[in-house]
């Protein structure tokens, strides 16, 4: 299980992050899930939008926290968290409880609004590698090629 995060100023910020590093995901097979403590279903129709395959529109979901065990344990999944860092913990612990956390087909990536958040270095701490506009980027890697 790979837990990615990534920091956000708006919900179209968010929205063009995700957009690119979803389309990959479902480009290669991975079923998306979105869980969000407020109401995505726009940004998600808005992700479907920019992707033109109708069958790669079909492998995103928006899913409220009592669906998430209907995910099938087998195939690749990217669960999306976008909420507070309360919700964000209870949702990855509930991701982590439904699969096994050495499941390698499993990522996670929990969205942090950085208005929200005056611990933004306490929350990448928590994290190996972090999704921004140009992709996920390794932090570990980084932050080793810093103490250097």
């Amino acid at each position: 299980m790979e837990r990615i995060c990534n920091l956000y100023i708006s919900d179209e910020h968010l929205l063009v992050t995700l957009s690119g590093y979803l389309k990959k995901e479902i480009e290669n097979g991975t079923k998306v899930i979105v869980l969000s403590q407020d109401n995505m279903k726009k940004s998600i129709r808005d992700i479907k939008r920019r992707i033109n395959n109708k069958e790669l529109k079909e492998k995103v979901d928006y899913l409220d926290n009592i669906k998430i065990n209907l995910i099938a344990h087998d195939k690749r999944v990217t669960v999306i968290i976008k909420g507070d860092n309360n919700f964000i913990s209870n949702m990855e612990n509930k991701v982590r409880e439904i699969f096994n956390e050495e499941n390698e087909l499993i990522n996670i990536v929990s969205c942090y609004n950085i208005n929200e958040n005056k611990n933004i270095g306490e929350i990448i701490n928590e994290y190996e590698k972090m999704l921004n506009t140009t992709g996920v980027i390794d932090l570990k890697q980084k932050n080793d090629l810093q103490n250097v």
